[in-house]
């Protein structure tokens, strides 16, 4: 068993996930606002080595809960709204996050940890087959404030200690390194993972994996009314359709798409005769919009309008957020 203790936060659908994909490899702690729900949930999921600690209670009503997150990895596992409502004490080893739309930065003004991860899993996680997508970042040195980005300093370099940054450069790949590693261990418990350089594109991943499943239902819904108006019946059509999206799984780690299309296609075929009707149908061009709309609602959630106050009552959070000073009243001319 690993001697890292993961602390999980929340207890719903991807929490259980998780959970199962981790139980017996990690000592785990569950917790929430309600203690007997996360009690609840470790009885259900019957989770190994695992405790439901008490939070405690502060002093101030914006952040009621407070939990001990030291030297622990902490996996944020509730609602994005969710995030402030709890004050976190000490710094963490790890901070994975599945709430989607809140980056890194935002995130770190709640919660002071020497890495964090932003993942990307999807439902599929319930029976270990996640298409995760996971963009990792260690220390806060990684962190580049908007200011900086928007004045960068224009001083000639000090060669003195030009050594000295190649040698935390080094560090700092070498941690990522262990990072990743320690990212895939963990999301190998419930599926799979694909890392990504750039944050960015932990919302595109949207558009691939968080928000497919759904698309690809709607799709399996149909198929399944087809072989109904057809004759067939509701549960065989829906069985074949079914094992059809395991099969084409399948056949996707070996062809293209394109390539899947054409093995199936014969001219002058049944299946050309109906992607016929797909294609003047529109039917390509309403997925690629549809993915479009989810990743950007996404891009909308992550808009550096959030209100920077850090949570933690006694740690100092890794950025200083400065609440905004009041703008003065104009004066009508």
């Amino acid at each position: 068993m690993n001697s890292d203790t993961i602390l999980i936060l929340g207890y719903g659908a991807m929490a259980s996930a998780i959970a199962q994909g981790l139980n017996g490899k990690y000592s785990m702690e569950i917790c929430g606002r309600d203690r007997r729900k996360a009690l609840d949930f470790i009885a259900k999921l019957d989770l190994q080595n695992t405790t439901a600690p008490e939070s405690k209670s502060v002093d101030f009503a914006s952040n009621p809960h407070a939990i001990n997150i030291q030297d622990k990895i902490l996996l944020l596992c509730v609602k994005p709204y969710a995030l402030a409502s709890f004050a976190y004490l000490g710094q963490a080893k790890a901070v994975y996050s599945v709430l989607a739309g809140i980056s890194i930065e935002q995130i770190a003004t709640h919660i002071h940890a020497a890495a964090y991860v932003r993942l990307m899993p999807n439902i599929a996680a319930l029976h270990g087959l996640s298409a995760t997508t996971a963009f990792c970042s260690v220390g806060a040195a990684s962190m580049i404030s908007a200011q900086e980005k928007r004045e960068p300093h224009m001083d000639l370099p000090d060669f003195s200690v030009c050594s000295t940054a190649v040698e935390q450069t080094d560090s700092l790949s070498q941690q990522l390194e262990q990072l990743k590693c320690q990212a895939q261990e963990i999301c190998q418990g419930f599926g799979e993972v694909v890392f990504v350089e750039n944050e960015r594109l932990i919302d595109s991943s949207i558009a691939t994996s968080g928000s497919a499943p759904a698309f690809l239902a709607l799709v399996a819904q149909a198929l399944v009314d087809s072989g109904v108006m057809v004759g067939l019946g509701r549960v065989d059509s829906r069985t074949l359709v079914a094992q059809t999206f395991v099969g084409v799984g399948e056949l996707l780690r070996h062809y293209s798409p394109q390539e899947l299309i054409d093995r199936v296609t014969t001219p002058g075929g049944t299946t050309i005769e109906g992607l016929a009707v797909l294609e003047s149908s529109g039917v390509r061009g309403a997925f690629i919009q549809a993915a479009k709309a989810s990743v950007a609602k996404a891009s909308a959630t992550n808009a550096p309008n959030h209100s920077c106050a850090p949570a933690q009552p006694h740690m100092p959070a890794i950025q200083d957020c400065q609440p905004p000073k009041p703008s003065a009243k104009r004066t009508k001319l």
